[in-house]
């Protein structure tokens, strides 16, 4: 056998490899192999950053067949190599022949690069990054991405590296197959990790699903199992939770949240395609259709409508619909039939006139209406309902009202009249109103839907002759120019001995001495405004005053919208949206929209409040929701607020300085509601004098407002003001831990506290006064003993500039009579300043003679405090002390 050999110049690089963990020797390609002699020095790079210094070569000789003797360097590892630390080593070797050259010093040299590189062991297991994964999957759901699972093996080899592959493992999937079903598989996991479910889970069966995961690398080593808990949850709606049946609100004009505070949208996670800003709306709408009126008709009667729009002048205002107690004054009803017959009793504060289309109408007395009285400017107005009836002739006539001949003759003078869908008013000129030969309008047409909805609507046709216009709700009618149209005729001729006859809901037929053309439908407020000169007048009147909403939602003010929330209303109030691309922004702005009713007489019955909720993704706009609540109005009851509290405390001057609690056991009870379900918004408390803040100052003793959401509004010297929409309960709590702290009591007398407190919608309570009275003379019965029965004197005897604002309201108007005379007044008040001030300092020398000055607490178990309670009622003040010396 004999060994290759390669030229001693020709090999300029060396290939190997090694395994990682192990001191070995390397495999080289080529070996570094020569004829024994030929190479005399065989050196690795000896700089100290080489890779070299991680190898060593060890020299060996061979002996081929031939008997030929060869030298090979053999490199070997000199310690452990991590794959994961370093995969490539390089390093320079160098060769010296051992024979010279005979023009060369020096022995030729050569130079070659070794290249070395790690193998990689499987030394690690897979990992996954989350050992445990809670996952939530909505009912009904085939997903195919549930969650991604992750599993990073230690190794950075390509094949053991690398996780290749995820399992469930099979006792778990047995576990997660249902009981008694054909289908066994639940779930699969892909290559990459992704868990997909095959069959749609089911609630009902009342249990998660919990899946063991595994992951393999390329050498097939298997990781720790990673836990997936499917937790099963009900199929998400959008919605709005936490909402009650039925909403209660008192007709109040005090406006009330429509939502309640822990009122929620949920939104289940909708929202837009990639790359588009969703925005989303929620509208809310105030309904009262059902009431039977568009916004507001529970005032009938137009002119009570005028006194409270300040149009006092109301004599041109008749309303030809009578209330049922006065039902006799309109003649006898057609055809005998009793007032029940026509009002529908199933509507409150209202009176509604149901009319049949058969039987039922009625014409008005001569003395109740005047039409000699109607010229050319006049108003016809009238709440109407009514629908359309398939089966009925096109051309059949309702008439709302008709002037028509009484006898004889069948003419219609004037009349207001539904036909087809339309409402027509026919307005024929008399002989005496111009010339006989010229054809002038007599017939207005309006092709109306709300004559047929079935809805309760107001028309209005105000007629300023040739002019009229007609208003539907408020609003002029501006319809397409197909809609309406004006029919011309002659004026009618003169005749002798007929006269007219008003009828509702018909039109006499004087020939036949009957009445035709029946209304089938509802009517209200039917009235008629006769008025010679201001037809615009009551066109204005019907726009502004009668259709100006009582009810309305009032929409939260611009400071509390957030930034990027929008709002919209319409001009009634009844209708307010908001935008925003944040749910909870949006959630709530909307619990602060309020309702009010200030009506003077409010229909107590349910209204519907719409909320609905969209999702505008560019020009596509998509409903998510929509929720009817129930508005129950009820009357407004002013509840009574009850405060109460001991009468009587008493209390020693060292317990001022440390404070003392003005209402330690105070009660405060409402006669209307239990103290869980009413609430307070304020509380004031008064003080008199004003406090000195030097030394004098309220304070709280262990409440904090934060918790009960109460703030102070307001807190100087004279007032304290406690805000916010809580509960009887902590009002109570709080006000108990209100203390009054004075850290030199010897200078004052007396301190009197005032609380009053307001409920919601509400007015404030009556007043709870306490009294705090200073007693410092122990031995001076006489002055005690009057400052207890008369404060006034007390207070107004020292410090008259601090204390002046306590003085009784009867010594204030003294004061100002006093000003009459100044002399006579400034010598009695001389006398008296100086006769108090020399009792003043009796009694301090007298206190002196009788207590040691060694004795510290002197002032402190002499001075005692008396607290009395009275109401604004009852202005009498009982003290007390426990000094027999000071007794009564």
């Amino acid at each position: 056998y004999r060994f290759p050999v390669a030229d001693f110049a020709e090999i300029k690089n060396y290939y190997g490899t090694v395994v990682e963990n192990k001191v070995s020797l390397v495999k080289l390609v080529p070996q570094i192999r020569f004829r024994s002699g030929e190479i005399c020095q065989v050196q690795l790079d000896s700089r100290p950053d080489s890779d070299s210094r991680f190898f060593r070569l060890l020299k060996a000789n061979l002996v081929d067949s031939n008997d030929l003797i060869f030298d090979e360097w053999i490199l070997k590892t000199t310690q452990r190599l991590d794959y994961e630390s370093k995969i490539n080593y390089q390093f320079n070797v160098s060769f010296s022949k051992c024979d010279k050259s005979q023009f060369s010093q020096f022995p030729q040299s050569h130079n070659a690069t070794v290249h070395i590189s790690v193998l990689d062991m499987n030394e690690h297991a897979p990992e996954f990054e989350k050992s445990s994964v809670v996952v939530k999957l909505e009912e009904g759901t085939v997903s195919d991405h549930i969650v991604q699972l992750k599993a990073i093996d230690g190794d950075l080899g390509p094949i053991f590296g690398k996780v290749y592959k995820y399992a469930i493992l099979p006792e778990s999937l047995e576990d997660a197959t249902l009981p008694n079903s054909s289908v066994k598989i639940m779930f699969d996991i892909s290559s990459n990790g992704v868990l997909r479910n095959l069959h749609p889970l089911d609630l009902r069966n009342g249990r998660d699903y919990i899946l063991r995961i595994v992951a393999y690398d390329g050498g097939h080593r298997q990781s720790k199992p990673a836990t997936v808990t499917i937790v099963v949850t009900p199929v998400c709606h959008v919605m709005w939770s936490n909402l009650p049946e039925t909403l209660k609100m008192a007709a109040a004009p005090i406006a009330k949240h429509v939502l309640p505070r822990d009122a929620q949208l949920r939104t289940c996670n909708e929202s837009c395609p990639s790359g588009v800003s969703p925005t989303y709306k929620v509208s809310m709408e105030l309904r009262t259709r059902n009431l039977g009126n568009s916004c507001n008709r529970e005032i009938k009667n137009l002119k009570e409508e005028m006194v409270l729009c300040r149009r006092e002048n109301t004599e041109h205002v008749f309303d030809l619909l009578p209330v049922e107690r006065d039902a006799h004054v309109f003649g006898k009803w057609l055809r005998a039939q009793p007032v029940t017959a026509f009002v529908d009793r199933d509507v409150d504060s209202e009176e509604i006139f149901v009319f049949n289309g058969i039987s039922t109408a009625l014409w008005v007395p001569e003395d109740m209406f005047d039409e000699n009285k109607l010229s050319s400017i006049f108003t016809i107005s009238t709440w109407l309902r009514h629908e359309m009836h398939p089966e009925q002739d096109k051309h059949v006539k309702e008439h709302i009202i008709c002037s028509a001949d009484d006898h004889e003759k069948n003419r219609h003078h004037y009349a207001l009249f539904l036909r087809n869908c339309h409402l027509i008013l026919l307005l024929r000129r008399d002989f005496s109103n111009g010339d006989l030969n010229i054809f002038k309008p007599a017939e207005w047409r309006w092709k109306l839907p709300q004559v047929c909805d079935n809805q309760w609507h107001h028309y209005a046709v105000v007629v300023n002759f040739p002019d009229v216009k007609l208003f539907i709700d408020g609003e002029l009618f501006a319809g397409p120019k197909n809609a309406s149209e004006v029919i011309d005729d002659w004026p009618l001729h003169a005749t002798n001995n007929i006269k007219t006859r008003l009828t509702v809901g018909a039109c006499w037929q004087g020939s036949e001495n009957r009445t035709k053309h029946l209304l089938r439908g509802s009517l209200a407020g039917l009235t008629i405004w006769t008025n010679q000169t201001d037809a615009q007048t009551q066109a204005s009147f019907v726009q502004a005053c009668l259709f100006e909403c009582h009810e309305q939602l009032i929409p939260p003010s611009l400071d509390a919208l957030r930034f990027g929330t929008q709002m919209d209303t319409n001009d009634e109030h009844t209708f307010i949206a908001f935008f925003s691309q944040r749910v909870r922004d949006l959630e709530n702005v909307v619990k602060q929209v309020s309702y009010s009713n200030n009506a003077k007489v409010a229909t107590l019955k349910k209204r519907r409040i719409s909320l609905n909720t969209y999702l505008e993704c560019g020009n596509e706009v998509r409903k998510l929701n929509s929720t009817l609540l129930n508005l129950l109005v009820t009357k407004w009851q002013r509840g009574r607020l009850l405060l109460n509290g001991t009468n009587h405390l008493v209390r020693k001057q060292h317990e001022l300085e440390q404070g003392i609690r003005i209402f330690p056991d105070l009660t405060i009870e409402s006669s209307e509601t239990t103290e869980v379900n009413s609430e307070l918004e304020s509380c004031a408390v008064s003080i008199s004098p004003p406090l000195n803040g030097d030394h004098e100052y309220l304070t709280f003793a262990h409440a904090n407002l934060d918790t009960f959401d109460l703030k102070v509004q307001k807190h100087d010297n004279s007032a304290l003001v406690i805000d916010g929409v809580s509960s009887l309960f902590n009002y109570r709590e709080v006000l108990r831990q209100l203390q009054y702290v004075n850290t030199k009591p010897s200078f004052y007398l007396s301190r009197v506290f005032k609380l009053s407190c307001a409920q919601v919608d509400s007015k404030p309570s009556a007043q709870f006064v306490q009294t705090v009275t200073f007693s410092h003379l122990k031995n001076n019965k006489l002055l005690s003993l009057h400052s207890l029965r008369n404060p006034s004197l007390y207070l107004s005897g020292v410090g008259e500039e601090q204390h002046n604002a306590a003085a009784q309201p009867e010594r204030l108007v003294d004061a100002r009579e006093s000003h009459r005379k100044p002399y006579v007044a400034t010598l009695i008040a001389v006398l008296c300043v100086g006769l108090l001030l020399c009792l003043v300092f009796v009694g301090t020398a007298h206190v002196r003679t009788h207590y040691s000055p060694n004795n510290s607490a002197m002032f402190g178990n002499a001075t005692i405090t008396a607290v009395t309670t009275v109401t604004r009622k009852n202005r009498s003040t009982h003290g007390a002390s426990p000094d027999p010396e000071m007794a009564w």
